[in-house]
């Protein structure tokens, strides 16, 4: 099948469940094309709100935000991406809007493991969760991240995000998940 179809395929899928629930089904063939997806849409969103980046900039920032997205959704295996496009696993916070619940995982200060329940934001596209990403990145809490993902230091971008309270997960575990799922974005580019 053509590459073009097999993306057009990835487009949202929406079906009604009983009740009238409507949730957003995903479909994604491969990794390559996960990577592929989300990077793109992060450069093309950059290209409106950051002109002043280069072509090739936003693009590698765009691939670095895949990689994270890899990490953060099993490239795009888990129910937060597949039910609601939410590739970054952004919890709930202030959100006013829809949310998928599921399970999580949470390390502690000593690096222990345990298992959370937890309320991720539901989006109606890829479009808007990046959009969302993007603003939240904004965030004061975030900007030193958002600063070293756009001088394209990955290892600094999640340090940064770290500091910020992104994720709980070892830094070096999480810089590693990263640097890998950045160097197969750079292949499949």
């Amino acid at each position: 099948m053509k590459r073009w179809l097999w993306l057009a395929l990835i487009v949202l899928a929406v079906v009604l469940l009983p009740g009238g629930a409507i949730v957003a089904v995903v479909v994604v063939k491969s990794r390559s094309d996960f990577l592929r997806l989300i990077a793109a849409e992060v450069a093309r969103q950059l290209e409106e709100l950051r002109p002043d980046l280069s072509q090739e900039t936003r693009q590698q920032v765009g691939r670095i935000v895949a990689a994270q997205a890899a990490l953060e959704s099993g490239y795009g295996s888990t129910k937060a991406f597949k039910e609601g496009w939410n590739f970054g696993n952004i919890s709930k916070g202030a959100w006013t809007g829809p949310v998928i619940a599921g399970g999580d995982l949470e390390y502690d200060a000593a690096g222990n493991v345990k298992g959370i329940q937890q309320l991720w934001r539901k989006y109606d596209s890829l479009a808007a969760a990046v959009s969302d990403f993007l603003t939240l990145l904004s965030w004061s809490r975030y900007r030193p991240a958002r600063d070293r993902l756009f001088a394209l230091d990955a290892d600094g971008y999640a340090e940064q995000l770290r500091a910020g309270g992104y994720f709980t997960a070892p830094l070096a575990e999480y810089q590693r998940a990263i640097r890998g799922a950045l160097a197969e974005a750079e292949r499949v580019a």
